[in-house]
Formats: C-alpha cells, sequence, structure tokens
C-alpha cells in the first residue's frame, strides 16, 4: 500500500489556491470596468457627447485594466 504523496498535496493546494486568487483578480477587474464604463456612459449621455467619441476612453479604460490584471496574475504566478 502506498503513502500519500504530501508534497503532491501541497501542490494540488497551492495550485488550487493560485486558480481562486487570479479568478478573485478576473472578478475584480471586471467590476472596475462595469462601474467605470456605467458610469462615464452617464455622464456622457447627460453631457450630450457624440456617441463615437465615447469608444476611445471606454478602449483606455479596458487596456489599463487588462495591465493591471496580467501585472497581479504576474505576481500571483511568481508565488
Amino acid at each position: 500500500m502506498a503513502l500519500p504523496d504530501p508534497e503532491g498535496e501541497l501542490r494540488a493546494f497551492q495550485e488550487k489556491e493560485k486558480g481562486r486568487a487570479v479568478l478573485n483578480i478576473f472578478i475584480r477587474v471586471l467590476i472596475i470596468d462595469a462601474i467605470v464604463i456605467s458610469l462615464y456612459f452617464i455622464l456622457a449621455n447627460a453631457l450630450g457627447w457624440d456617441e463615437t467619441a465615447l469608444i476611445i476612453p471606454l478602449v483606455v479604460i479596458a487596456v489599463v485594466t487588462g495591465f493591471y490584471y496580467q501585472w497581479q496574475k504576474q505576481k500571483i504566478d511568481r508565488r
């Protein structure tokens, strides 16, 4: 009968924790994007801005939060 592998169990636990951390970061980025984009649309609608001009700042917001996600994911992967 083989003994349980404690190192294998520890690696599996660490991988599970990393997966949870990455998922939490992803959810956080989605929430930030949703809040900022919705507030931006409300502001733009209130000020009567052109709809095509709205795309550029929204792309910038998405790129910035994408960089934040990658930075946080790299920090998690280095652990």
